[in-house]
């Protein structure tokens, strides 16, 4: 690969990376469960502030949100939003201790930054992506008379940043993110021992 391509390729992975990042703290509609050794403070505006400790120990049921992808990349690689919304929930029924729910919750945020790079013609050489995987709580709520926000905080994270051909593409995004599951099962059985106790017991 020429130095020109391998500057071009840096580039693509630093704003994958910067892309990723964004979001990771925002003001929502209460959906993202209950806080913890919550106290309240009084701001002010006359409002009040809510602060509580969120996190994986005591964390019983989940849902799964994917972030919408570049259709341009989905198109590239043949994988799509859907796919890997089915193989995150499928692979969370499996872990001890949760359960995957489409009611309001702590969730999962499975998102997948991608671009296809061009040659100099125009044609699809190859991509770069990032793959992350977030556990989303809430983290803080604000409420006067007439309205209540939720702070909503990433409490875990883990992503890598990846590149390749079509060939195969679509297999590799999706092992990546196996990859990034088994890594959340892991911290979450080191914060709820007692969910894989019982699981064995129950075998």
């Amino acid at each position: 690969m020429t130095t020109t391509k391998w500057m071009t390729l840096a580039v693509v992975l630093c704003m994958l990376a910067a892309t990723a990042a964004c979001g990771a703290g925002e003001a929502k509609d209460p959906a993202t469960g209950p806080l913890k050794a919550l106290e309240w403070r009084s701001l002010a505006d006359g409002g009040e502030w809510q602060v509580g400790e969120a996190g994986m120990e005591g964390l019983a049921e989940v849902r799964v949100a994917v972030a919408p992808m570049d259709p341009e990349f989905c198109r590239f690689l043949s994988i799509n939003q859907h796919e890997l919304q089915t193989q995150t929930e499928l692979y969370l029924r499996r872990v001890p201790g949760i359960r995957v729910t489409s009611d309001p919750a702590p969730y999962i945020y499975v998102r997948v930054t991608g671009l296809v790079q061009q040659s100099v013609g125009g044609y699809p050489m190859g991509y770069a992506a990032s793959v992350d995987l977030d556990l989303r709580q809430a983290g803080g709520v604000y409420r006067t008379r007439t309205k209540v926000l939720v702070m909503e905080v990433s409490t875990w994270r883990r992503g890598y940043l990846i590149t390749g051909g079509q060939k195969d593409g679509a297999q590799f995004v999706r092992e990546v993110l196996e990859r990034l599951l088994d890594d959340f099962q892991n911290e979450y059985l080191k914060a709820n021992p007692q969910s894989e106790q019982t699981n064995s017991n129950e075998e």
